[in-house]
Parts: structure tokens; C-alpha cells; sequence
């Protein structure tokens, strides 16, 4: 019986999900530019005395409230995991001004701060955003076209509320430069909070994380497909006919019945010969951060005060001779903490550190790219539907929704419903 041909361009969670839910019932050839497979799902085996310790550097951790296809692909594929937690820690200055919001003890590790009239109403002002977060939910109409920044002026918060908790905390989520975080939809962003219990002291989503490493899903989807991929094979150019899609790289030509672009629109764009106008119009809404990534042990981009060691720690300066870094995020993630490492060492990854890792400390290097959620984007999402089956291609990732690895994920499963296959973890709709 005749297998219908799919190309896949992108090994991230999309394109393995994609090809995975695919092959039983097609041809699928999935294509990948870098020499690992995995895009975001990338850990390093980091060799310490006579072992490998698997640090994770993209994709970390999923929570129980927000990811029901990531948990449904784990509990099919067999993923152990563990729980993690998601604790928040903000530095300024190195040690000017420092906490966790870990507890009591670590808002006040500081404890000048106990009689520091400016800290008490950063408390109180976070405590009144939350306030007005649910307000405005339940009355999201007040809200709807305004950006983050202009909720934030029409409700008079103060630039110390702004610079030390709220845009960091957003900033560090998305992987974006604090002021970008002005210019995302104030109502998606307040939707997000509250999904993920960040305006709630109780009531809190159970994070959790890959046992092992993020990258052994991988290796189970890989193992479960055979060979489907060609590694090291980037797609340069789509040409696209009323039977077919042809997909070149730097030696061939490859003739398929269907293509998936599972990587970031705007390099989905970049590959399309002849994009129609509405292609260039939806996936041109759509920009991407870069961020350089650290995997390090140089103690010296985490807090100074080790009671605000946190799993994501936001480092911030207002030095002059760091006056740049508002264009980039500097966070350190403590790989420690977020996956439970049996190592002798600190282990930690930091996006844009504005001062570098000493070279001693420096294990590897990379460069992730992050969607960029402003009001165009927003704007673009609902309308990528429309592009999807048209000429023989359909578009899916993370740009699809908030930028994460359940929305990357979901966009592939809806993707493959339209080629007939339903996961079995998704209940089907009456």
C-alpha cells in the first residue's frame, strides 16, 4: 500500500512529535540543520570524576496544570520524572538588593530590608498587582487592547515594582529584555499568570522535570522511529507545485507529497521560493530574541547572598558601564536545584550574562532563539489556521500560543489531525 511522503523541516519537539505521530501511516523524512537532534530539548553530559552529570540547558521544566499533551507523551512513552520547584530570586546591583520569594526567611535574606521602607511597598504593590490581575480578569474587556506597559501606567504602579519584580519575572519566563515585556498584551499576559499561579500565594501548579535529562524523551521517540531523520541536512529552499512539495538542501532534491515547517516562522518563511502574500503577511508578524546561553559553574552570576539561591535567579544592574543590558535578560538558572543533580559542583545556565562566566568555569556555549509576543503576533496567531494544508504545507511551533513546550507540542498534534492521526492521550470531541 502506498505510503503518502511528508517532509519535516526541525527536530524540536514539533518536528519529533510530528514524525513520530506520523510514521506508522506515512513516509515521513524529517530534516535537521544542527548535528543533535532536539532543538530546545538539549542536554549536555557534563563528566565529573568518574560519571556523566546530564544537565539540561533549554527545555527544564513542565507543570501539572499547563501541559497536558507533554504529560500525556510522557506517560505513553514511559518518561520518569520528578517534582521540581520554580522558585524566583532577584539581584541587583550583585547584592545591592537582593530576595527570594521562597518564603519569609528569603524575602527578608537582606535584613536591612526588614526596616527598609522601599522593600515593604515593593511587597505591598506586588500584592496590589495581584489584586488587580484577578480584577481585570473578570473584566477583561477594560484590558483587551492595552499593552503590559499601559496597564501598568493606567494603574500607577511604581517603577521599583516594575524594574524588581513584575518585568524581570516576565523577562526571565519569556527570555526577553525587560522592556520588550512592555510592548506584550497586557490580557495575555495577565491570563498566563493565572494559569500558571503567579497572582495566587496558594493553589500552585506542581512543577516537574525529566529524570535523567530532558533529552531522554528524545532518545525514546528516536528509538521508537527508526531512521527517519537526515541530521546535519538543513532545508535551504521549498518549492511548492498544485501535487507537491520539494525540499533542497546543499547536495539534493527531495519530491514530497506534503511539508511540515516545525521550526520558527519566520525561518519557515525564509524557505518558502514563492510564499504567498498571506504567508509573508501572518508569518512575517512573528520576531524572534536571541539569547546566549552559559552552561557554567561560576558561582559568580548566581545572588551573592546564597539564601536567594533560587531555580531561576534574575540579575539586574543599573551600573553605567553595563548601560546595554536592558537590550538582553541576564538569568541563571541552578540546575541543581531544578533537577535534582547527584554532582560535587554547582551547576548553572545563564542567558545574556552581562558580566561572563569566568573562561575557567565556561563548560559550553549556545544560542537559543525565543517568539517575541507583541500585539502583532498576537494578532497573527488565530489567523495561522488559514495558511495550514494550503499548497501542500502546514506551519506549526511554539509561536502558535505563549512560546513553550506545550504549545510547541500542541501545535504539532493539531497539525497531525488534519493527516488523521489523534494522540492517543487526547480525547476526542463529540
Amino acid at each position: 500500500m502506498y505510503k503518502k511522503s511528508v517532509a519535516i523541516i526541525g527536530s524540536g519537539i514539533t518536528g519529533l512529535a510530528s514524525a513520530w505521530l506520523l510514521h506508522p501511516r506515512y513516509n515521513v523524512t524529517l530534516f535537521e540543520k544542527n548535528a543533535y537532534i532536539g532543538g530546545h530539548t538539549h542536554t549536555i553530559d557534563v563528566p565529573e570524576q568518574d560519571r556523566q552529570i546530564p544537565v539540561d540547558t533549554g527545555f527544564i521544566v513542565y507543570n501539572d496544570r499547563n501541559y497536558p499533551n507533554l504529560i500525556g507523551l510522557f506517560a505513553q512513552l514511559g518518561i520518569p520524572t520528578r517534582d521540581t520547584d520554580m522558585s524566583f530570586g532577584f539581584s541587583l546591583n550583585q547584592g545591592e538588593l537582593e530576595y527570594s520569594g521562597s518564603s519569609l526567611n528569603t524575602l527578608f535574606a537582606q535584613r536591612k530590608n526588614l526596616f527598609s521602607l522601599s522593600h515593604w511597598r515593593l511587597l505591598k504593590e506586588i500584592m496590589r498587582f495581584n489584586k488587580v490581575a484577578h480584577r481585570l480578569l473578570e473584566n477583561p474587556a477594560a484590558v483587551t487592547a492595552m499593552s503590559l506597559g499601559e496597564m501598568l501606567d493606567a494603574h500607577q504602579f511604581s517603577r521599583d515594582m516594575r524594574e524588581h519584580y513584575l518585568l524581570p519575572m516576565g523577562a526571565a519566563i519569556w527570555s526577553c529584555p525587560v522592556d520588550t515585556m512592555l510592548t506584550f498584551p497586557a490580557l495575555s499576559f495577565l491570563r498566563f499568570f493565572a494559569n500558571h499561579g503567579l497572582i495566587d500565594i496558594q493553589n500552585r501548579p506542581q512543577w516537574r522535570t525529566v529524570c535523567g535529562g530532558s533529552s531522554v524523551y528524545v532518545r525514546k521517540l528516536l528509538a521508537e522511529m527508526g531512521d527517519k531523520i537526515q541530521r546535519q541536512s538543513g532545508a535551504i529552499r521549498v518549492e511548492r507545485s498544485d501535487t507537491q512539495a520539494s525540499v533542497f538542501t546543499d547536495v539534493a532534491q527531495h519530491d514530497f507529497d506534503a511539508v511540515i515547517f516545525a521550526c520558527h516562522a519566520d525561518e519557515a518563511l525564509a524557505l518558502l521560493a514563492q510564499p504567498t502574500a498571506e504567508e509573508q503577511r501572518i508569518l512575517g508578524c512573528f520576531r524572534y530574541e536571541k539569547n546566549q546561553t552559559y552552561l557554567h559553574t561560576d558561582a559568580n552570576l548566581m545572588p551573592v547572598n546564597r539564601k536567594v539561591w533560587s531555580s531561576w535567579n534574575y540579575l539586574a544592574t543599573s551600573q553605567p558601564e553595563h548601560a546595554n543590558a536592558r537590550q538582553q535578560m541576564t538569568a541563571t538558572y541552578w540546575m541543581n536545584n531544578l533537577q535534582g543533580l547527584n554532582a560535587s559542583k554547582d551547576y548553572f545556565v545563564t542567558l545574556n550574562p552581562y558580566v561572563l562566566p569566568r573562561d575557567e568555569h565556561i563548560i559550553t556555549t549556545m544560542t537559543y532563539e525565543h517568539p517575541i509576543f507583541n500585539q502583532a503576533a498576537m494578532d497573527a496567531q488565530p489567523q495561522l489556521a488559514s495558511l495550514q494544508g494550503q499548497h501542500q504545507s502546514w506551519f506549526c511551533g511554539s509561536y502558535h500560543r505563549y512560546g513553550f513546550h506545550e504549545d510547541a507540542l500542541a501545535s504539532a498534534v493539531t497539525v497531525c489531525r488534519d493527516f488523521g492521526i489523534t494522540p492517543v492521550w487526547v480525547k476526542e470531541t463529540p
